[in-house]
């Protein structure tokens, strides 16, 4: 800030307007502090998703209820264990036909078959 100016505090953020300005005539409306540079005008992502919004959607949201309902730690879903059994489950997925009524229940083993299979 220049000598010559002063801090006009405007919703917490600070603009520096020349002391003989005219505050009124200084046009700080809404439009102007919603009109910020985004990011994308910089760097745009070269993230192509071969997988439909609404499936990427479904699948954040049943990670959410699994680390919440079953008190876990979020990080929990990028687990290397974690993702091995469900590209498992996924690869069973595509063995069966649409119309197959196949519940998710008959395909995860019971933790007594877990913990026999335990070296």
């Amino acid at each position: 800030m220049n000598f010559n100016e002063k801090p006009l505090d405007v919703i917490g953020r600070y603009f520096h307007v020349p002391i003989g300005s005219d505050i009124g005539s200084v046009d700080l409306g809404v439009k102007d502090l919603v009109k910020q540079t985004q990011v994308t005008e910089y760097y745009s992502s070269k993230k192509s998703h071969s997988v439909p919004k609404i499936i990427r959607e479904k699948v954040k949201i049943a990670c959410t209820e699994f680390t919440a309902l079953d008190s876990r730690a979020f990080e929990m879903v990028t687990g290397v264990g974690l993702l091995k059994m469900v590209q498992s489950i996924f690869d069973a997925g595509r063995y069966f036909s649409r119309t197959s009524h196949v519940s998710v229940k008959e395909i995860i083993p019971s933790p007594i078959t877990i913990i026999r299979h335990i070296d």
